[in-house]
């Protein structure tokens, strides 16, 4: 498998990074909702631990696969695909890549506003903010409403994604699985 991006194919970087990101924000998406209902306690502190450790892991990813793509070749679309859904899916990527830095960042706002450290997998971040209620509850509110705005996109990403496959039968989604040099 080719690292590099084609312009008819994903390369094996773009692949691990595409993956890696969807299998972490699942894992946030999750422990985010077993903390909403539980009581304070060791265990919601741990998974929050866990939560804050994951989206700062996103935010380096998510940095890393923006540089990543914008010194690498971007596949084209499949062929014949119409110029409305390739520009769709153009909007659709660049929101999901401004959600992907904005949701952590809305999450280190709350925390360190909310006098809650960060850390990454133990290691503490500098708390780049002085306590701050208001703005903690603004942040957290900012928080949720990305995240509603994520699962949208992702949805549609996943519908647009399976439209091609077994709709349009063209090699959009194959491209993102398998090592196929195939264009459609």
């Amino acid at each position: 498998m080719a690292l590099h991006n084609t312009p008819s194919s994903y390369g094996s970087i773009a692949k691990i990074f595409h993956w890696g990101i969807a299998l972490i924000y699942t894992a946030l998406f999750i422990s985010a909702y077993i903390m909403m209902d539980m009581p304070n306690s060791d265990s919601k502190f741990f998974i929050y631990g866990i939560h804050k450790s994951f989206g700062v892991s996103v935010l380096i990813l998510a940095a890393a696969r923006l540089i990543w793509r914008l010194f690498s070749t971007t596949p084209l679309p499949a062929t014949n695909t119409p110029s409305w859904q390739a520009l769709f899916a153009k909007f659709a990527h660049f929101g999901l890549y401004a959600l992907m830095f904005a949701m952590p960042v809305s999450g280190y706002i709350m925390s360190t506003a909310g006098g809650h450290p960060v850390k990454l997998f133990g290691l503490e971040l500098p708390a780049l903010l002085a306590k701050n209620p208001e703005l903690a509850k603004l942040a957290r509110d900012g928080h949720t409403w990305i995240s509603y705005a994520i699962l949208a996109l992702v949805s549609a990403h996943v519908i647009g994604a399976f439209y091609h496959h077994w709709i349009r039968k063209d090699d959009t989604l194959l491209r993102m699985l398998t090592t196929s040099k195939k264009s459609s």
